[in-house]
């Protein structure tokens, strides 16, 4: 391997965000839209993808009817999407963003952005994959039509794993 590669990987590996651990996804509630709370302690024993995105963000206009697609694939199964909005707006304006038949996700707000900023959350959307005792697996920052094989084989792999 040439230097200048070795240089790279290094560059890459010292600059990856560290995943979040278990007790700090644990005491995470959040108001769930259109009232009551979540705690993510309650989704245990499910695969979740946490994602956190917004209504102003291009790509989450891909990747949130890709999710819906891959939680009714994979609903039987144990899977679950948990879509974080970091809107600062109403609620009226976050279920606005769905077509008539309403959000088909458990949409759930961090008006303040306050967990996302203590998950280290830089670019929208970003989403944290959770095996099924609720830790962080994998993480991913943006979305492209490239990255859903991956996302799929990830969930899957988790999936297969009880």
């Amino acid at each position: 391997m040439r230097p200048a590669t070795l240089v790279f990987f290094a560059l890459a590996c010292a600059s990856a965000r560290p995943l979040p651990d278990r007790v700090q996804l644990a005491r995470v509630a959040l108001p769930k839209l259109g009232g009551g709370t979540m705690a993510l302690a309650e989704l245990r024993g499910r695969v979740v993808l946490l994602d956190f995105w917004a209504t102003w963000c291009e790509p989450c206009k891909k990747a949130l009817p890709f999710y819906v697609e891959l939680q009714r694939e994979l609903d039987a199964r144990g899977f679950m999407v948990a879509a974080v909005s970091v809107d600062s707006g109403d609620d009226e304006s976050v279920r606005g963003y769905f077509a008539a038949g309403g959000p088909q996700l458990l949409i759930l707000r961090d008006r303040d952005g306050q967990l996302a900023e203590r998950l280290g959350v830089q670019t929208m959307p970003t989403s944290f994959l959770l095996d099924r005792s609720g830790v962080a697996r994998f993480r991913l920052e943006g979305f492209s039509a490239g990255d859903r094989e991956t996302i799929r084989s990830r969930i899957l792999s988790l999936l297969e794993n009880r």
